[in-house]
């Protein structure tokens, strides 16, 4: 079962827009400072949920394949979730986050890099602006 969350009270801490100005289009984004805390705050409150929705536990899983926010982030989540980093999938890279793009690289990272072998189990988390949050299990 998937399970998403929205955590309107933060709806402001991260905002995309664009405008067109000189026949070019720019985006624009625009982030709380604590952007990444109220994430982790949002994940921790959701993944609790989720778990006693489904009755698993957080150590059935093999692989956390977390969003790919920064380095930084997946090691303070980790914290919060009170897991070894090593179950935390990490494919950070120096070019920063790669929004929507991360949680599909990050599986074929995974799939590519013999991270994911037949039979483990996963916890998939990801988090929008909004700020919403989704997880769900998922079985290699």
């Amino acid at each position: 079962d998937f399970y998403f969350r929205n955590f309107p009270e933060h709806a402001g801490a991260y905002d995309a827009s664009m405008f067109f100005e000189n026949k070019q289009l720019t985006m624009l984004f625009t982030k709380d400072p604590l952007l990444e805390t109220v994430y982790i705050k949002s994940i921790s409150q959701t993944l609790k949920e989720y778990l006693a929705k489904t009755g698993m536990q957080i150590d059935e899983f093999d692989l956390i394949i977390p969003p790919q926010v920064s380095h930084k982030f997946i090691s303070e989540l980790s914290e919060e979730l009170g897991l070894s980093a090593d179950k935390m999938v990490d494919t950070t890279t120096k070019n920063g986050d790669l929004f929507n793009a991360s949680l599909p690289m990050t599986m074929s990272y995974a799939l590519n890099n013999g991270i994911s072998v037949e039979k483990k189990k996963a916890l998939i988390i990801n988090c929008a602006s909004g700020v919403q949050v989704g997880c769900v299990a998922y079985q290699f």
